[in-house]
């Protein structure tokens, strides 16, 4: 039998003596990085934090990421829309799209392996529609959504996509789209009730009625002080929750 041969080299520990690891912030009088502008340029090592900011703007500078623009009118949209509808005493609906992702076409042919234990076997499925996961699924969903809510007269605002509005004589509504939720804003009943009936005959819908939660912001109002407020306490409580600091204290 051959004897197992050694290395005799002399093992070196990957970090020499030089090298001293640091766990945790300011550790051994160490600085910990800013969070913000006013942090980076007030604190110690300012001068290299700026000459940092401006290689990487000369870096998208020279790519072309970008250029200068006047924000256009109606680009705030969600704050933009409540404060219309807490002015004009508008009427503010909801409404759930069931499903949303799996209304979609899709252009290209896309095959999908069954689900596990389910199907025929040596066979996919090739997609007719778009399905949740799927790069192209929300772009679909949207192009689907507005050839149908254009159909019905409604007018897209060129500066800030899903935000929609029809008019009729002297009534009219706004239509938001989230993804799967739609604000209803209008001066009409009759025109709101309408618009639901087109949506649901177009669309799996959920009809919520007055808006009181959307995008994690709770609608609280008081229409006979015309005040329409904001809050987002259900949203902070969820995140305090989830990381063990309900109980803390400024």
């Amino acid at each position: 039998m051959v004897p197992v041969r050694r290395s005799t080299r002399v093992r070196r520990p990957a970090l020499s003596n030089d090298y001293i690891v640091l766990l945790g912030e300011d550790c051994g009088g160490l600085v910990s990085d800013p969070i913000n502008y006013e942090e980076a340029v007030d604190g110690p090592q300012n001068n290299e934090w700026l000459a940092a900011m401006k290689d990487e703007l000369q870096s998208m500078t020279a790519n072309d990421v970008w250029e200068l623009s006047e924000l256009p009118f109606g680009q705030v949209a969600f704050r933009i829309m409540v404060a219309l509808v807490a002015h004009f005493d508008l009427e503010l609906h909801q409404m759930d799209v069931k499903t949303t992702f799996l209304n979609g076409n899709i252009l290209e042919n896309v095959y999908m392996e069954q689900p596990e234990g389910f199907g025929s076997e040596h066979m996919v499925y090739k997609l007719k529609k778009s399905i949740y996961g799927l790069k192209q699924a929300s772009r679909q969903w949207y192009l689907m959504f507005d050839e149908v809510v254009s159909s019905f007269g409604f007018i897209e605002n060129p500066f800030n996509q899903c935000v929609y509005i029809r008019t009729s004589g002297s009534s009219f509504i706004f239509l938001v789209l989230y993804v799967d939720d739609i604000l209803l804003a209008s001066n009409d009943l009759a025109l709101l009730h309408e618009t639901k009936e087109m949506l649901s005959s177009s669309f799996d819908m959920k009809d919520l009625g007055e808006a009181a939660y959307v995008l994690g912001i709770e609608i609280c109002r008081n229409r006979s002080r015309n005040v329409l407020g904001l809050s987002q306490r259900s949203y902070i409580d969820k995140v305090l929750e989830r990381f063990a600091m309900l109980s803390c204290k400024l």
